[in-house]
């Protein structure tokens, strides 16, 4: 019996012993469960070759976003939604790699930016092109498929205060992409 199998099977079991009511959002929460799994098995063997995880590919490549190829510890958190002091440890291993450098603030002592180097440049791009050829354009999904998807995962998160919906109707893609404003006020992208 496939995982899949086991996991369909198992909602039977848990409409026996929850609510009728419950069921449904049950099977939903498993099925994204088992979908998280695929995707970042399929991710993690992707990234294995760049020695590199989700989460340190991400904050490799955040700070070749801007226009100095550099974030300070703070915004790469914010960004990624994750506490400061586990960016830094992430930063650490990344440094040890000389992917990125940190980099002292020329306008505050206290503030340390990280610096993506050339190798680091490097490695992000070709994670990147791996990532697109192996797992973001091999999803399974019809064009519908796919914008319905997206369209329920974002009102989701929205919905539960992820992330609050701001439409700026002079960019139009920024409306499919989900130009935001995270709960807490400050500007983000949802992904």
């Amino acid at each position: 019996m496939s995982e899949g199998e086991i996991i369909d099977g198992t909602a039977g079991e848990w409409d026996r012993h929850l609510k009728f009511e419950a069921i449904e959002g049950t099977e939903v929460i498993l099925a994204l469960f088992r979908v998280h799994k695929i995707l970042l098995d399929r991710i993690d063997r992707t990234l294995r070759p760049f020695e590199l995880t989700f989460a340190r590919y991400e904050l490799l490549t955040l700070p070749s976003f801007t226009r100095t190829g550099g974030l300070s510890v703070g915004a790469l958190g914010e960004r990624l939604q994750v506490h400061a002091t586990s960016i830094s440890s992430a930063v650490d291993r990344l440094e040890a790699d000389a992917l990125v450098v940190r980099v002292p603030s020329n306008i505050d002592r206290r503030m340390v930016t990280v610096q993506i180097t050339p190798t680091g440049r490097q490695v992000g791009e070709e994670a990147t092109n791996a990532l697109n050829e192996r797992v973001f354009s091999k999803l399974s999904l019809s064009p519908e498929q796919h914008s319905r998807l997206w369209s329920v995962l974002r009102d989701f998160r929205a919905n539960s205060g992820d992330f609050a919906v701001v439409v700026d109707r002079h960019f139009p893609r920024a409306r499919r992409r989900g130009t935001s404003r995270l709960a807490d006020g400050k500007h983000g992208a949802a992904v």
